[in-house]
């Protein structure tokens, strides 16, 4: 087969039956306006097989990535039903299930172009909650346990405090704020 020469170590590797390379891009837009057009040569090569990826459904956040990510190291969810629980497209809610459901909308607004940077990818979305398991035994100032929603609406107020322009921050707001959160 073809082989290859490591660009820094001079190491020529053959390239075995049934490699493959899989190569992600975000295409030159309105959103990603300092990005180059790739020249028709690459484009050529990348065309047979390409596909587009959409984002993450609320079904697929919510069951296949949040509810996982809560379940501690023995198996068990020790959050209630109110704060994990209800179901997708039911008026049955709960924090997480509104996080979905704003996270959603917000990307929905940044495909709409409402949104210009501030991206809440599924993969912050899911990073949020990387640290419950060690921030659910703390207790706040006062000595109260840490909510489930404190803990939720603390990871949202980071995000909105992040350089993502006022137009974003105040689209954002207004989406977390009709999903019910920040009625405090």
């Amino acid at each position: 087969g073809d082989s290859y020469v490591h660009p820094d170590t001079g190491e020529e590797i053959t390239i075995q039956d049934g490699f493959g390379v899989m190569v992600t891009r975000n295409e030159k837009g309105l959103h990603h306006q300092d990005r180059y057009d790739l020249p028709p040569d690459y484009r050529r090569e990348f065309t047979h097989g390409s596909f587009e990826i959409d984002y993450y459904t609320p079904e697929e956040m919510y069951y296949r990535f949040l509810l996982p990510k809560l379940v501690d190291e023995k198996g068990g969810l020790d959050l209630s039903p109110e704060e994990v629980g209800g179901k997708i497209n039911t008026p049955d809610t709960s924090p997480l299930l509104s996080l979905v459901h704003a996270a959603h909308d917000i990307q929905e607004a940044y495909k709409k172009n409402e949104i210009d940077n501030a991206v809440f990818e599924s993969g912050y979305l899911i990073g949020i909650f990387d640290s419950w398991q060690e921030v659910k035994r703390r207790k706040k100032s006062d000595g109260r346990k840490i909510t489930f929603l404190d803990f939720i609406e603390t990871k949202l107020i980071e995000f909105i405090k992040r350089p993502i322009g006022n137009k974003d921050r105040e689209v954002i707001l207004n989406k977390l704020i009709q999903r019910g959160f920040f009625q405090n």
